[in-house]
This record gives C-alpha cells, sequence and structure tokens, in this order.
C-alpha cells in the first residue's frame, strides 16, 4: 500500500515510517500547498494527513479539492484540537478515518487497512 504522509511533522513522519514497515511510504508534503502535487505526482493510495500540516490555503479548500481530484484516495486524519464543527466537515469530505491526539502505531495500521469506500 502507497502511503503519502503529509502530518507537517517531521519527527512524526519518522516515527510513522519506523514503526510500519509494510507499508510503502511515498514521500511527504511538508505543506497544504503541496498537498495536491505530491497526490498527482506519487499516486498513493493512502494520505495521512495532519491539523497541524502549516500552509496558507485551509482545510475547508484543500479537502474539498482533493475529493474532487482524487475521489479514491483514502484519507486518514490527524486530528490536534477537538472541534464538533469540524468533525461534521471531515464527514461531508469523506473522511471517516481520524486519528484524536496522540494515537498508536497499530490504531495508525488499523485506520490505514480500514479502507471505508
Amino acid at each position: 500500500m502507497d502511503v503519502l504522509l503529509a502530518t507537517g511533522i517531521a519527527d512524526l513522519d519518522h516515527a510513522i515510517t519506523e514503526r510500519l514497515p509494510s507499508f510503502n511510504f511515498v514521500g511527504s508534503a511538508l505543506y497544504k500547498e503541496s498537498v495536491i502535487d505530491c497526490i498527482a505526482h506519487k499516486k498513493p493510495e493512502h494520505i495521512v494527513l495532519s491539523e497541524l500540516l502549516e500552509g496558507v490555503i485551509s482545510f475547508e479548500e484543500l479537502l474539498p479539492t482533493i475529493r474532487q481530484r482524487f475521489p479514491e484516495l483514502h484519507i486518514v486524519f490527524i486530528r490536534a484540537n477537538d472541534d464538533t464543527a469540524f468533525d461534521v466537515f471531515l464527514e461531508k469530505n469523506d473522511v471517516h478515518d481520524v486519528l484524536h491526539g496522540k494515537f498508536t502505531p497499530s490504531e495508525l495500521e488499523k485506520k490505514l487497512t480500514n479502507v471505508a469506500f
């Protein structure tokens, strides 16, 4: 399974790749603005997005664009804060696999293999 990381945290990206060796990590997007290009060039089956990913554009703009251009892409979203309105937004954009706060490698692995489409 090809996975693109877009967490905005280099140490987290490194920890994920080290602890989940059964996945093929195809790269990292360092800013929200680079996510679309990274998906287009790397062609992952999954993306791990974090609320902490920096950038000028908002997730309210980015996620609908991802869904429109890459409808088959499985998104796992890492939340840093509780925000019910944002959780509703994620659901409306077919992001069903969400991790809140700290998580274990096995929890992420379960989300990556739980394709809810």
